[in-house]
């Protein structure tokens, strides 16, 4: 429903639905409305929805719900309108009243916008930062527009640079933060996701890049936002300056006039500093002079003549460099570094006309005004004239000044202005008039001074062209007002003129003062400045000159002051208390209202920021801006129900103020947790006989909610027999139980709460019926009548009598019947059994032929049922002649079974009947067969075992009966399922559960039966269900149920287990199951877990105690008593901080300083409270950082400032440097310093770096009056809040102090080391002396040593500076000394000079020399006479010929400590150098050993010792010198190798006649020589025999083979070395004959082979036996031994791939068994003729020589020809066990029959073959 009110009279513009006057307005009508309908059901909510400026238009809607009636709508808007009076609307109509629908339905405005149902549609306002139609997207906003940050080059810089930041509440409407590109972006990384802004840059260069310009975006869902950075790079003095087009050249006449421009030096600096200073170079030879002919410009650099150039002055004194240039050193200077350079001067020469005779100049010194008209007189200078002289005047310039103001009659001599004078720019002249007779050959001149008087032609003029200044409110009174840049004036005009004064005007200026002089503004005493008053004065400055006196002149400006704001009034909040309602449904970061204060301050001081200072528990944040209170984690009513915030909202002040508030939030409940059952399954019994309305069970469910939420009802699903009390949860009996029709009933109870969305849960009820004992037994009949057949009045034992059968509906014992027998007697004759079978108990029967008694079946419970019957039993006995044929009948049946068991028989007979005596359930007899059938199955577990009779009647005898015994042996089949004995439910509960992690539990034992038998009735156990992650085990015999892996209840809480039990039988297994519910009871296995958002928390310093800092969460997997937390700091740093246990809150405990501690560290821990012992949590480290608060005031340090400065100091100079900390940190502690205040002094005269605190002077100071200046300077932090302090500066303005100088820089003196102390130092040019041009204090000089004299040697008197020995010197110890003298004036800052004194200390000799304790020299026996033996060196601590010493021998010299010689016999020393030689005697004296020698050798001074010269006494030194003189011997043999062949059959003791003596022409002594074989002695064939004489001799039977001997050499004496020679030994076979038996070889000439062997055989002489060899050579010769040919081709005299196959027999064999070929020019032997040739050629290099024979000496078959083809490989197949022998003979070639002779030479090797070296023996 809408509607409009009209025309009410509210005066407030309200179309800003946003402003707190709309909401205030909109606030109290709609809560005015709602109270109105507070009880009516109709009613949903009141809206405004437009307020229409002018004539108030108030558009409104009531929202009621859809089935309002018409009549109510109307008695809504009569009721609403009726009581807006009360909200101060008032004379207003009511129209438009509509009925439309609600487009709010729904709540479709997010995050807490206001929806307005309009005629069509919604309207949503939103709340700050959030924009859309429904207000689903957060307007994305950084913090601010732009920003500013500064860097020092050079500095490391530290990523990340800063971290951009958001005023998004919720960063998921966050999309990326983005840096767009462009020239200095390349520079810089921006992280899309976090903001954080890197540099890629090391460090920032301002020379290479001042400024980065950055635009950062970023970007949301809806909304984009940019901030525009610029990062500058502050400068730092890190470059030097430079000359620019250097070097300078520059031209200059020769006495130009001083002030003559000579040339402008410019540099360039690229740091910022600019303020280059020029100046000459302060290399001190070169200042001083130039400082004479030209000065630099410190500022300009111009270089102006100070002085007069004077070529053959320049030149004289050596500047004038190749005749032309002057290089004039210069020097540019940044203030730290500098650099130098060079003016090269060209001084062109000056043609001067001839001498003239001139006057002596005359002087005037004369006054103008500066306002004299031009023209006016000045002068008048006219000479008296003579006849014959004429004079013409003429004006010559000898000023800096290159203008012509004056001029002077040529004839008259009339001085005169030629121009306006104008004292501001110029204030003196001077120029020179000259009258020159009329020859020319005269002069005389006049210079003029004129000086220009000041007139008051200026007003004073302000640098600035207004002023401004701050003032905090709460400025003290005469507190001084800070103006920057100072307030100063200044006037051209001088004097009185010049006088400045200084006032103010203008509405407010009654409260300042201004110093008339200074212009220092300050308040006055009874000043009142009040910020929320007055923010700004707007004054007038008037400077006025002459003092102030009328008629002056003036100047004025404006001076705006204003009043900043002191932090005087502390937030107030618009309520004292908040009282919230806030549903457990509100999600995290839901808005839920907005705190809000105010303050009367502004800027920081008002500025506001809202934290909560205790009660969050972490579910409450508020905006520490914008007081918007807004959950952030999950509430939950059934954990807290109520929270008490304490909200502190501070402005940021200096003197922080501070206010708190207290916001109620009750946590509303929503339906959020279904009812929970105590039980999930319960069991219950009653009894049958149970009356109506009977309790059986209470079933109990709690709902944590509250109200309707929480409250719970009852139902069940089947209510017949049994109800439920909807309310209690009573069960009850409905209708009559009874147990024989339904044992027990299962019912599903539902709890449900009755929230709007109801919630509900199920528990399962297990009724179970007990049975009372309502029924009696019943029998079913009677009478029971059977027949026995008695044989000899026996009967057997356990013949069934009869069968009666009762019943009891009844269950358990109430149901069991149990039968007997009443009558005693027959009691003891028949038993029955608990199936109802009678039997017979005895064999003996009574002779009667009828007994009767009665049985009774009765429970055995009280009160015990029963019923009777009665039993009639027929006896008879059967005919004798009529049998069966057999008296008993066995058969089997299986049980369940219907069959026909077999027949029954009796003999001989016909026509006879078969009966039962009584009816036997299920069996049945052919009456005529006979044959025993079953009609019905038997039970094995009923009935085991059924005897009964049958009778045979014949029909041919009519009475008389025949019987025999059946006996029915039931066999069992598995037709019973097991049934569990325990647990007896189909769903058991297992009581007090099963504990986790516990293995090998026991916990249960299933109990199973089967009435079955054997296999049948055998059980085994097995889990079928519920066990999926095999954590139990059931032993399938016993039916233990128990754990085999551990359960876990935070996985799993309960098992519900399905046992089966199962029999064994062969056919059908059959089985039951069970459940088994199985809690699992929790331990306390879990520690906590415990967590924060982040682990890095920033507080800021002088928060409040108690202020929440983070909040910490904590979890436990574990229930119950397991899973309460209590949490802990274990690390509180040192009690800074604090834990609520149970929340998690950490708040802080004391004050936080961030100048004491920048970062805490504080620990975490969580411990619950299990049983039976608690578990603790991983420690959480939390790392706090403190944000520091501008909260420290800068301090100066290093007060009083006091500084002295003499008036000569260059302007630009330091004066002293002030210096201040602030314990705050960055921008907080970024301090500038600034001149406040002055005092005796112009403000104008001193500056400040605002950075550094350098203090430097800005003026020269000649002008200023010496005295106290007092300097007032503030140094400001750049906090936000600004704080400072002040110093003062005493600056004590002196008169000029030279500072003395030394008549020489340098000054030098000699004096002998045995100076005496307190003698004079006569230095060279003369005694130091400095000279001091100032009078009084300044000029008395006080002389000191500065440095170099740290061993005080010498002294200066203070007052004449004449230097003394003060102390014993000694040259050796310091041989000069170089000390540096200061001259100072005795003022307070004393000036001083310095100069170089260099004293040389002459030697004396006061030292002896020394020589060591001894020494050793060697020289061998081998040198010659005159050898150099070793130089004696002795040390002396004296220099030049106090140092000369001469050598000599001292006593006698040993040898070998026994024999005694004159030294000097032996060796020769040199009395200069030390050296010493041997002598001839030295050789002659020794033997064929080495010597030792002792020698005494001395040192002694050449001059006399100082301390002796009167004794004459000269200073020694002695050492022994040890002297080894070596025998040098290495013993050697005569040759180095020694060959010698002998026979293999030498006999032992045959000497080899080896000569070993060395072959030596030596006159050298030869010691006795020792000889010892080394090596290759095999067997100790051989043996070293004689002293003298020394051979080898043969000591063993030799082998044919090469002995190879190492013999040894050596001499007795140790020192000597060994000599080693060898010995070849060749040892030769000896040929013999073969014997007869002998086996010879055998070729392809078989024939010739048997004529030699028969040859041989037959002969026994001599000279058979040579032409046995003979026929034997020639038949080996034709044959093939491939032995030989291989020894050929290894000893090289055969190719190893020959040209052509040819045959060697054992003839070849021999001559190469011989032959021994070595070398050119080697020597062989013909045996035909003993001519010995030589060998031409080396053509052979190492013959290898083999014999292969068998056992029996003679050559195999196989072996007799070798083929050339094959002697390649002929050294690798001689067999092993063969008789090898290897000969490498030196010399000699021996061959048998070697010459030209083919018939002599096997070979057919011609002389000119042997010469060849080229021969194939292949061929």
């Amino acid at each position: 429903m809408s509607f409009t009110l009209e025309n009410a009279e509210y005066s407030e513009e309200l179309a800003d639905r946003t402003s707190p006057k709309f909401r205030q307005l909109e606030k109290d009508i709609i809560g005015e409305i709602s109270q109105l309908y507070a009880n009516n059901s109709d009613f949903e909510r009141v809206e405004i929805t437009e307020f229409r400026p002018g004539s108030i238009v108030v558009v409104m809607n009531i929202v009621l719900h859809d089935n309002a009636t018409e009549s109510a709508i109307d008695n809504a808007v009569e009721s609403a309108t009726s009581h807006l009076s009360m909200n101060g609307i008032l004379n207003y109509t009511t129209s438009n009243v509509t009925r439309q629908k609600d487009y709010c339905y729904g709540k479709p405005c997010q995050n807490d916008g206001i929806c307005v149902s309009g005629s069509a549609d919604y309207v949503c306002y939103c709340r700050d930062n959030y924009i859309g139609k429904r207000c689903e997207h957060e307007y994305i906003a950084l913090d601010r527009g732009s920003l500013t940050l500064w860097f020092f080059e050079g500095e490391k810089v530290t990523n990340p640079i800063m971290e951009i930041r958001s005023l998004v509440r919720n960063p998921e409407s966050v999309l990326e933060y983005g840096l767009k590109n462009s020239d200095d972006s390349v520079f810089f990384k921006l992280d899309t996701k976090r903001g954080q802004l890197n540099t890629t840059l090391g460090s920032f260069d301002r020379e290479s890049r001042e400024s980065y310009l950055l635009e950062i975006t970023l970007t949301g869902r809806a909304s984009r936002s940019v901030l525009d950075i610029t990062i500058h790079v502050k400068d730092i003095n890190d470059n030097n300056p430079v000359f620019q087009n250097t070097p300078y050249y520059s031209k200059v006449m020769e006495y130009s006039p001083v002030g003559t421009l000579v040339t402008t030096i410019t540099a360039a600096d690229p740091d910022q500093n600019n303020d280059l200073n020029y100046s000459l170079s302060s290399d001190k030879g070169s200042l001083k002079y130039f400082s004479n002919l030209v000065s630099v410009e410190s500022e300009t650099g111009r270089v102006i003549l100070t002085g007069t150039l004077n070529r053959k002055m320049l030149k004289e004194d050596g500047y004038l460099v190749d005749n032309e240039n002057v290089a004039i050193p210069i020097e540019v200077s940044d203030g730290a570094t500098s650099t130098r350079g060079t003016i090269f001067l060209d001084v062109v020469p000056l043609f001067v006309r001839p001498t003239i005779t001139s006057n002596e100049t005359t002087r005037l010194q004369l006054s103008l005004p500066e306002d004299a008209a031009v023209g006016s007189f000045v002068a008048n200078v006219r000479l008296p004239e003579s006849d014959d002289v004429e004079y013409t005047y003429r004006i010559f310039k000898a000023d800096n000044y290159n203008n012509f103001s004056f001029a002077v009659n040529e004839t008259s001599g009339v001085v005169r202005t030629t121009q306006t004078l104008d004292r501001e720019e110029r204030d003196d002249y001077g120029f020179y008039v000259f009258a020159l007779d009329n020859n020319c050959l005269t002069s005389t001149e006049v210079y003029i001074e004129l000086r220009v008087e000041d007139v008051n032609d200026n007003a004073p003029e302000f640098p600035e062209t207004s002023y401004s200044a701050e003032i905090r409110e709460d400025a003290t009174s005469a507190q001084t007002v800070f103006i920057q840049p100072p307030i100063r004036a200044t006037d051209k005009d001088i004097g009185t003129n010049a006088e400045i004064a200084f006032s103010l005007s203008g509405q407010g200026h009654e409260q300042f003062t201004i110093d008339p002089e200074t212009g220092t503004v300050k308040t006055r005493e009874e000043s009142n400045l009040d910020y929320e008053t007055t923010k700004m004065y707007t004054l007038t400055l008037t400077a006025r000159d002459m003092n102030g006196d009328a008629g002056g002149h003036w100047n004025s400006v404006p001076l705006i002051i204003y009043i900043t704001d002191y932090n005087d009034n502390k937030p107030l909040f618009s309520h004292p208390n908040v009282n919230l309602q806030i549903s457990e449904a509100t999600q995290p970061g839901s808005l839920i209202t907005s705190i809000n204060a105010t303050d009367a301050d502004e800027d920081l001081n008002a500025a506001l920021l809202y934290f909560i200072s205790e009660g969050s528990q972490g579910k409450f944040k508020v905006d520490s801006h914008t007081g918007e209170l807004s959950v952030i984690g999950h509430l939950d009513r059934e954990t807290t129900e109520f929270y008490d915030l304490k909200i502190i909202v501070r402005d940021q002040g200096l003197h922080v103020l501070d206010n708190a508030v207290h916001v109620l939030i009750n946590v509303t409940d929503v339906n959020d947790n279904a009812p929970l059952f105590t039980e999930l399954f319960y069991s219950a019994h009653v009894a049958e006989n149970a009356t109506w309305a009977f309790q059986v069970i209470s079933v109990t469910a709690g709902d944590a909610d509250t109200g309707d939420n929480g409250r719970v009802t009852y139902a069940l699903d089947i209510m017949q027999e049994f109800v439920i009390d909807p309310m209690t949860g009573i069960v009850t009996t409905r209708l009559p139980l009874d147990r024989e029709n339904v044992e027990s009933y299962d019912l599903v109870v539902t709890a449900t709460d009755n929230g709007d969305v109801r919630l509900s849960s199920t528990a399962t009820v297990r009724i179970v019926i007990d049975d009372v004992n309502d029924n009696i037994p019943k029998f079913s009949k009677t009478e029971y009548t059977s027949t026995l057949l008695v044989r000899s009045s026996k009967l057997r034992n356990g013949t069934i009598a009869t069968i009666v059968s009762a019943s009891d509906p009844d269950s358990g014992e109430n149901g069991k019947v149990v039968y007997s027998v009443d009558d005693a007697e027959q009691s003891q004759t028949f038993s029955i059994d608990a199936s109802g079978v009678v039997r017979v108990n005895r064999d003996k029967l009574t002779s009667s032929k009828l007994i009767t008694f009665n049985i009774t079946a009765r429970n055995d419970v009280s009160p015990a049922q029963f019923d009777r019957a009665t039993v009639i039993i027929v006896l008879e006995h059967p005919l004798k002649t009529l049998a069966f044929d057999v008296d008993d009948y066995e058969f089997r049946v299986t049980e369940n079974v219907i069959a026909d068991l077999g027949n029954v028989r009796v003999l001989n007979s016909s026509g006879i009947t078969y009966k039962l005596p009584f009816d036997i359930p299920g069996i049945h007899i052919n009456s005529t067969s006979g044959v025993i059938t079953l009609i019905s199955s038997l039970d094995r577990e009923i009935n085991p075992q059924v005897i009964f009779n049958v009778f045979a009647q014949s029909e041919y005898i009519a009475e008389g009966l025949a019987f025999t015994t059946v006996t029915i042996t039931v066999e069992d089949v598995n037709d019973n399922p097991p049934y569990f004995e325990y647990p007896d439910e189909l769903y058991h509960v297992v009581a007090g559960g099963l504990r986790e992690n516990h293995l090998n539990d026991t916990f249960l034992t299933v109990r199973a039966n089967d009435e079955d038998s054997g296999h049948n009735s055998q059980i085994q156990y097995s889990i079928i269900d519920g066990n999926e992650d095999a954590k139990f085990n059931i032993d399938s015999d016993t039916g233990v149920i128990s754990v085999i892996s551990e359960v876990d209840r935070e996985m799993v809480d309960h098992y519900i287990l399905t046992i089966m039990a199962q029999d064994t039988g062969e056919d059908d297994r059959l089985n039951s199951t069970t459940q088994i519910f199985i809690p699992i009871v929790d331990e306390n296995d879990n520690a906590p877990n415990i967590t924060i958002d982040s682990s890095n928390v920033v507080v800021q310093e002088n928060v409040l105690i108690g202020t929440e800092v983070a909040f910490v969460r904590a979890t436990d997997d574990d229930s119950g008593q397991n899973a309460e937390i209590v949490l802990e700091l274990i690390d509180d740093a040192d009690g800074y901080f604090q834990i609520d246990a149970l929340s998690g809150s950490i708040q802080t405990n004391k004050d936080i300083d961030y100048e004491t501690q920048e970062k805490y560290d504080i620990a975490v821990i969580a411990v619950d409270k299990g049983l039976p012992s608690s578990r603790t949590s991983e420690t959480l480290r939390i790392e706090v950082l403190v944000i520091d608060y501008n909260d420290n005031s800068p301090h100066f340090t290093g007060q009083p400032y006091t500084v002295s400065l003499a008036k000569d100091s260059d302007p630009g100079s330091s004066v002293l440097q002030v210096s201040a900390t602030d314990d705050d940190s960055g921008r907080n502690a970024n301090l500038t310093y600034t001149i406040i205040g002055t005092d005796k002094c112009g403000l104008d005269l001193f500056n400040v770096d605002e950075t550094t605190g350098v203090l430097k002077h800005t003026r020269v100071l000649y002008e200023e009056p010496a005295g106290t200046c007092l300097l007032t300077i503030r140094v400001m932090d750049d906090g936000q809040e600004r704080l400072s302090d002040i110093a003062m500066v005493e600056v004590n303005i002196t008169e000029v102090n030279h500072p003395p100088q030394f008549e020489s820089d340098v000054y030098s003196a000699t004096v002998p080391e045995n100076e005496p102390v307190g003698s004079d130092i006569n230095t060279s040019p003369n005694p130091p002396k400095a000279i001091d041009d100032d009078h009084g204090p300044n000029a008395e000089v006080v002389y000191r040593i500065l440095g170099g004299n740290e061993d005080g040697f010498f002294s200066i008197d203070s007052a004449t500076g004449l230097i003394k020995v003060a102390s014993s010197l000694d040259r050796e110890i310091v041989d000069s000394v170089h000390m540096l003298i200061v001259a100072h004036d005795s003022t307070v800052d004393p000036k001083s000079a310095t100069a170089n004194v260099t004293i040389t200390i002459d030697d004396v000799n006061d030292n002896a020399p020394e020589l060591p304790p001894q020494e050793t020299a060697v020289v061998s026996q081998d040198s010659k006479p005159g050898s150099f033996v070793t130089t004696i060196n002795a040390t002396d601590a004296d220099s030049g010929p106090n140092a000369e010493c001469s050598f000599s021998f001292l006593g006698e010299a040993k040898l070998d400590r026994v024999k005694v010689e004159q030294p000097n016999d032996l060796f020769a020393i040199d009395d200069f150098s030390g050296n010493i030689t041997t002598k001839d005697a030295l050789y002659r004296i020794v033997g064929a050993s080495t010597v030792s020698i002792e020698l005494l050798v001395i040192a002694e001074n050449r001059q006399p010792l100082v301390a002796t010269s009167s004794q004459n006494w000269r200073g020694l030194a002695v050492t022994w010198l040890t002297v080894l003189f070596t025998f040098d011997y290495t013993p050697v043999c005569g040759q180095d190798v020694y060959q010698v062949s002998i026979p293999e059959d030498t006999f032992p003791g045959t000497l080899l006649n080896i000569s070993f003596e060395e072959n030596s022409n030596s006159l050298k002594p030869i010691p006795a020589l020792t000889y010892a074989i080394k090596s290759g002695n095999d067997r100790n064939s051989f043996g070293i025999i004689g002293d003298s004489v020394v051979d080898i001799q043969v000591q063993n039977v030799l082998d044919v083979r090469t002995y190879n001997l190492t013999i040894s050499v050596s001499t007795p004496d140790p020192l000597h070395g060994k000599g080693t020679c060898f010995v070849v030994v060749e040892v030769f076979q000896v040929v013999t004959a073969p014997p007869s038996s002998t086996t010879l070889p055998s070729g392809k000439d078989d024939d010739l082979s048997s004529v030699a062997l028969v040859a041989i055989i037959a002969l026994s002489t001599v000279s058979t036996l040579l032409l046995l060899l003979v026929i034997l050579l020639t038949a080996i010769y034709r044959g093939k031994n491939a032995s030989l040919r291989a020894s050929l081709k290894a000893s090289g005299l055969m190719p190893s791939k020959p040209k052509k196959s040819i045959k060697l027999g054992f003839y070849e064999w021999l001559v190469m068994r011989a032959a021994t070929i070595n070398k050119k020019g080697a020597k062989y032997k013909d045996h035909d003729d003993g001519q010995s040739s030589e060998m031409t050629e080396r053509y052979v290099r190492r013959p290898l020589y083999a014999s292969n024979r068998n056992a029996a000496g003679g050559l195999t078959a196989e072996s007799d020809y070798l083929d050339a083809g094959d002697v390649e490989d002929a050294y690798e197949q001689i067999p092993a066990e063969q008789d090898m022998v290897y000969t490498e003979p030196d010399n000699y070639l021996t061959m048998a029959s070697v010459g030209t002779s083919t018939q002599t030479n096997p070979f057919g090797i011609s002389e000119s073959e042997i010469d060849s070296p080229s021969r194939d023996f292949s061929a």
